[in-house]
């Protein structure tokens, strides 16, 4: 090679390195971008350890701490927003399996291996001796401390700020464990102001007419005789001038009817759920095992009947109103059977330009729980059966999640449609938290399909215990059973509908056997014949039906599968595979128009629940429930606030435009995307520099031809 094609050679090679590791550095600073813009100009940011990524420690301290679970609670006071936290929710109910395999006799090491083998290692396993703490975070700053850290099993699931002082509920995952109102004055002093002994989490909080308000159990009570099985339940006023004073408004006398329930009782849910003023009333939801129940309550005016404590209350969903069934449901009595104690059991009140909504969750928590469970049962019995442990699951994702509107003229609750539409076909179980900002009304939610995606551990084995003979046999009785029918005399399109059915049963349980020890082809394979399967597994319910004229043989061989397990099964699979996974938020003007903010959680499928929402002067502050990775701090502007309104990280990062698509299907749109997808997604500023550097190159190419041409005739070749 020439000198000069030596020197021109080196030169480009050189130039070429150089833009590439200046592009791959751009990429990288993209990467780690944490702002977005979204919707009509909406801009989120994290606040909380920016340049975690998703699968990454987070957490809201620096360095992160994948333990601190939940931003269960917000409160604002000047210019901090506090954050109340619980330690490792999923972890404490990952642990209870790994202890009652401990108590068969499995090391807990090894049945941590197979909880983390099932979970893909995504649930960190509970080492802390702490218990939930209480954050602050500096609006104008972004930085975040830690003010107080509570004994274990003590987290903190609510908190308003009232006449300056802040106040906290506690909630413990033991059910003989007291609970406590905590204050946390101006200097950040913290004091306990109530205990309920032996209590369950104190959860619905409101200020009525210059009072502070706290809903849950209050364990000072003293039941009447006969009334032993019931849940001391009660609603608090503070008193005006003695923080430590608490009087009940009201007690179990005034619920009486739901005060005997299992959900009065549980410590995953709280016996008063929920509370907001509306109309001059306090709206108090109570959790059911058939369906939410709601009071409202004042001071009792002339001739109502007043309770000992002078307020009145009269139910307005409930067996006994006459205009709203329990759980808003269509019959009287609310969800019973399987879906007793799942479907619509909790429901949070809110109130939005001067109208009253209520929006409900499903119990996701006990849908997971009962399959995860069999799914672990039966890994060491044949005896766990998926139709058992997978009907809540099923059940839940059947039952989309409502927002409904009070009708002051009929006192009944009526259904938002323009919400719903984005509730359907996804994962989506709570509706969990509102905050009004700027006019507008956000709206969070909790999407499951992370924790239902662990129902991916099933194999073919599960459903059925028939051998690779059995299925053949099975097979031969399918085509003994059609030459049965023809010699009965169907015939003409009857026959030919009957037939094809047959044949593709037939090959679906040639494929079965093929996938059936794979769990990634057998996911896949269940939702390709979920038609088919809905239709085999209706050939055993009701009579005149194909099965009725099979013989012996086919029918043991037929009822050996768990067919209803393969259509749940089937079910669960698409909704969880269609989903985008990580919670909504969604934004609307009107209470009755919505769009959506984000369908994915941030860009971030691990942040499953949008937990706690607080408007400040500088941003809606929106607090994620990530029980895998931590939980984590954002910040929503839509651009009304202060022009010195702005993350102390703005001036290193730049934004990813991310225009929202008009397509309200949730399922076809990503809020966020990834930033280093395509060169079509670099911000146009990364854009412009690398246009720059790559006028550079050009420029410097075109020196070397000039000169090339000017001295090519003196260089010796």
């Amino acid at each position: 090679m020439k000198t000069y094609e030596k020197v021109l050679l080196k030169s480009i090679t050189t130039i070429i390195v150089l833009v590439y590791i200046i592009i791959s550095m751009n990429l990288r600073v993209y990467a780690s971008n944490t702002q977005n813009t979204l919707i009509d100009g909406t801009v989120v940011e994290k606040i909380s350890n920016p340049d975690a990524r998703e699968g990454e420690t987070d957490g809201l301290i620096d360095g992160g701490d994948r333990e601190t679970s939940y931003a269960w609670a917000m409160a604002t006071r000047g210019d901090y927003v506090y954050i109340g936290t619980n330690k490792n929710i999923v972890g404490g109910i990952a642990n209870t399996f790994v202890q009652s395999m401990v108590s068969s006799g499995i090391p807990e090491d090894t049945a941590w291996e197979l909880v983390n083998s099932m979970t893909n290692n995504e649930i960190p396993r509970p080492e802390t001796e702490e218990g939930g703490q209480i954050f602050k975070c500096n609006i104008n700053t972004g930085d975040i401390e830690v003010i107080y850290t509570a004994p274990k099993d003590v987290a903190f699931r609510m908190g308003i700020e009232f006449d300056g002082d802040l106040y906290f509920c506690s909630f413990s995952s033991d059910t003989s464990a007291d609970n406590y109102i905590y204050k946390i004055d101006e200097n950040d002093n913290i004091t306990i102001a109530f205990t309920s002994k032996t209590g369950t989490s104190l959860r619905a909080a409101c200020i009525y007419e210059d009072s502070l308000l706290f809903g849950g159990v209050d364990s000072r009570q003293e039941l009447d005789q006969g009334d032993e099985d019931c849940q001391k339940l009660a609603i608090l006023q503070k008193d005006a001038n003695d923080d430590t004073k608490w009087e009940r408004i009201a007690d179990y006398k005034d619920f009486k009817d739901y005060a005997t329930d299992p959900a009065a009782f549980s410590n995953v849910s709280s016996p008063i759920w929920d509370m907001c003023v509306y109309d001059g009333y306090v709206w108090a939801s109570l959790p059911n095992s058939a369906g939410i129940v709601m009071y409202k309550g004042h001071p009792a005016e002339g001739n109502e009947p007043a309770n000992e404590y002078g307020w009145y209350w009269t139910e307005v969903i409930g067996k006994y109103n006459g205009v709203n069934n329990l759980g808003l449901a269509d019959d009287v009595d609310g969800y019973t059977g399987d879906e007793a104690g799942l479907v619509t059991m909790a429901a949070t009140p809110f109130t939005f330009k001067d109208g009253l909504y209520l929006m409900n969750f499903d119990n996701t928590i006990t849908a997971t729980a009962t399959a995860v469970g069999g799914i672990l049962s039966s890994l060491s019995s044949s005896n766990a059966k998926a139709s058992d442990y997978l009907k809540p699951m099923y059940i839940t994702l059947n039952n989309p999640q409502k927002l409904w509107k009070y009708d002051d003229a009929s006192g009944k609750f009526v259904e938002v449609t323009g919400f719903s539409k984005y509730m359907k076909d996804n994962c989506i179980e709570y509706i969990w938290r509102t905050e009004t900002y700027n006019n507008k009304l956000y709206l969070t939610t909790m999407d499951s399909a992370v924790l239902y995606n662990y129902t991916k551990n099933l194999k073919g084995s599960n459903f059925t215990d028939l051998t690779e003979t059995e299925f053949s046999e099975f097979v031969n009785r399918i085509d003994n059973l059609i030459s049965i029918l023809q010699g009965l005399g169907v015939e003409g399109e009857q026959l030919k509908i009957i037939e094809e059915l047959l044949e593709n049963i037939k090959s679906f349980l040639q494929e079965y056997v093929e996938v059936a020890n794979d769990n990634d082809k057998f996911f896949k394979f269940v939702i390709e014949n979920e038609s088919l399967i809905n239709q085999v597994e209706a050939l055993g319910n009701g009579s005149n039906s194909i099965l009725d004229m099979a013989d012996e043989e086919l029918k043991a061989l037929y009822n050996r599968v768990d067919w209803t397990g393969l259509k749940m099964y089937s079910f669960i699979a698409k909704t969880v595979e269609n989903d985008v996974w990580g919670f909504d938020l969604l934004v609307s003007s009107d209470g009755e128009n919505f769009e959506l903010v984000t369908d994915n959680g941030f860009g971030d499928k691990y942040n499953y629940g949008g937990r706690s929402l607080i408007a400040t002067d500088k941003g809606l502050y929106i607090g994620t429930a990530n029980p895998f990775y931590g939980a984590q701090l954002w910040r929503l502007t839509d651009g009304s606030e202060q022009e010195d309104n702005k993350n102390p990280n703005d001036d290193d990062q730049n934004q990813n435009q991310n225009p929202t698509p008009d397509n309200p299907d949730k399922n076809n749109q990503n809020s966020i995307k990834d930033p280093t997808i395509a060169p079509d997604d670099l911000p146009a500023a990364g854009i412009s520099y690398m246009i720059v550097i790559g006028a550079v190159v050009i420029g410097i190419l075109a020196f070397l031809g000039y000169k090339y041409n000017k001295y090519k005739n003196l260089l010796k070749f």
